[in-house]
């Protein structure tokens, strides 16, 4: 299935949209994407892309001024958005941070900050900061939980295949 497309103005949402596609797509080949318990490194990953989100949205976006580019903006920016296929991941706490991330994602990209050059407005601001914080909380609930026993309906689908094998 073909990717689809969406358009933004900001090119701070394109820059946050791109980290997003890519840590979904880390996820959903991740060695626990396929079992019900996530392995330590799995969870120290998933928390340095949670931590780098962070930076970016905190640390960078909304700490520095609007830019004022009035010969270049508006300038449409497409943005890729790939079709993840959430049947494939048998684990249910990254199944739930892979929801999280294409909701923050569709969320940002249908934003009124989508229309401005650069940075976000406030309310979309406090969205993304939201759902990072929803996903580290999410985190902490995986990390203390451990596995489920589900003998009945393991495996629902044909494991993912590993790293690049199964890419174009």
């Amino acid at each position: 299935m073909a990717d689809e497309v969406a358009k933004t103005h900001n090119h701070d949402v394109d820059g946050i949209v791109r980290r997003m596609n890519r840590y979904m797509d880390e996820i959903q080949h991740a060695a626990s994407a396929g079992v019900s318990q996530t392995s330590g490194a799995d969870i120290k990953r998933i928390r340095s892309y949670i931590a780098d989100l962070r930076a970016e949205h905190e640390g960078y976006i909304t700490q520095r001024p609007q830019l004022d580019l009035p010969e270049t903006h508006p300038r449409e920016i497409v943005l890729e958005l790939p079709i993840f296929d959430r049947k494939e991941l048998e684990n249910e706490g990254l199944h739930d941070i892979v929801n999280l991330l294409i909701i923050g994602r569709d969320e940002l990209i249908m934003s009124q900050s989508s229309q401005i050059a650069s940075t976000f407005i406030p309310a979309d601001s406090d969205r993304l900061k939201a759902v990072i914080d929803k996903i580290a909380a999410k985190l902490d609930i995986i990390e203390s939980s451990g596995a489920l026993d589900l003998p009945e309906s393991s495996p629902q689908e044909e494991l993912p295949g590993p790293g690049l094998r199964d890419r174009p």
